[in-house]
């Protein structure tokens, strides 16, 4: 934004002196004031043109648009796009999604299926089978049985 103004005012700045300058009534006033008044104009204008709108128009704009370019288009864009798409690629899908789906299926098959079903069931059948239907139905009708039948 600066260097927009800054070139705006030159070039503005750069019209203004042409259009004076240039014109009959203020060369020959120049001329007849002092010859090196009209050379110190035409030495700011040249300085002014050349330097500032050369030098501050053309060499900053590209500077600043190859800077920009460069830096933010290749190394943001490009670089930080692939860094975080392999990041996020990597780091997401492969190590949260495939590590944790695996860690979490073997952890829920086996804990849950094996542990939880396998064990478990065995464990509450056994438990009832042998609790319930041997010491049960076996202690009870044979000791009702002997108990009744006595």
């Amino acid at each position: 934004l600066c260097v927009c103004v800054c070139v705006c005012v030159c070039v503005c700045l750069f019209i203004c002196v042409c259009v004076f300058i240039l014109s009959e009534n203020l060369k020959i006033v120049c001329l007849g004031v002092s010859p090196h008044l009209f050379y110190l104009f035409i030495y700011l204008f040249i300085y002014l043109f050349i330097y500032l709108f050369i030098y501050l128009f053309i060499y900053l704009f590209i500077y600043l648009f190859i800077y920009l370019f460069i830096y933010l288009f290749i190394y943001l864009f490009i670089y930080l796009f692939i860094y975080l798409f392999i990041y996020l690629f990597i780091y997401l899908f492969i190590y949260l999604f495939i590590y944790l789906f695996i860690y979490l299926f073997i952890y829920l098959f086996i804990y849950l299926f094996i542990y939880l079903f396998i064990y478990l069931f065995i464990y509450l059948f056994i438990y009832l089978f042998i609790y319930l239907f041997i010491y049960l139905f076996i202690y009870l009708f044979i000791y009702l049985f002997i108990y009744l039948f006595i």
